[in-house]
């Protein structure tokens, strides 16, 4: 057998190629495994115990305001859905949840964090969902107003009164979800590793709405 340094060097290696190992439990013999074989054994034997990941779903708005509100009123950034669940425009760029980085994926407890400017009286549905690479998604969280699962937060409602330079007034909406099994439902359902954090929102009425942070913790 040659010696090790004497075989070319291969920099970009993939899942489907083979290494040598030593067969402890059979005798020393040498064998070879592939890398997927090796990264699965790690993954389903070395995930973490132990998890709190934050993710920062909506970057929040610079303020344009002229009447001194402190709400962002500027025609380009307000969001008019006509009572259609629509992704929130801001959220271009979507943080990423890994399995592997959450205990494999399943007893998370979810806690979202979202803050906005409405109309009075105009209710903000909202739906925070992790969607795979195809359009597939699972639903963490929602307001009641919405379809399960995991729907027990309540909609983003402006109280008012109004003052400034809008009719928009601010409302925040703190939610937690205990025990979501995204292992099952997302990962194993959809057959990947990674997904991608999207917030939908859905006004009920004819009013205008802003989105401006959505904030998420992921624990055990």
């Amino acid at each position: 057998m040659p010696i090790i340094y004497t075989y070319p060097f291969k920099s970009d290696p993939a899942l489907s190629d083979d290494v040598i190992i030593t067969d402890n439990q059979d005798a020393k013999k040498t064998k070879q495994s592939s890398l997927k074989d090796i990264l699965d054994l790690f993954e389903n034997n070395f995930t973490n115990t132990s998890f709190d990941i934050f993710k920062q779903v909506c970057t929040p708005i610079a303020n344009a305001a002229t009447g001194g509100d402190a709400i962002p009123n500027n025609a380009i950034n307000w969001f008019y859905s006509n009572a259609v669940m629509n992704k929130w425009t801001f959220t271009g760029n979507n943080p990423e949840v890994k399995q592997q980085n959450i205990g494999g994926g399943s007893a998370v407890n979810i806690e979202v964090l979202i803050a906005a400017g409405t109309d009075v009286g105009n209710n903000v549905e909202w739906s925070l969902r992790l969607y795979d690479n195809v359009g597939n998604y699972y639903q963490l969280a929602a307001s009641t107003g919405e379809p399960a699962p995991n729907n027990i937060g309540q909609p983003l409602q402006s109280n008012g009164p109004t003052t400034g330079g809008s009719n928009f007034t601010a409302c925040v909406r703190q939610t937690r979800v205990a025990t979501v099994d995204i292992k099952t439902n997302f990962f194993d359902a959809f057959a990947t590793t990674t997904g991608e954090l999207e917030l939908w929102i859905r006004n009920n009425g004819a009013q205008g709405s802003v989105i401006t942070a959505c904030n998420v913790n992921l624990y055990n």
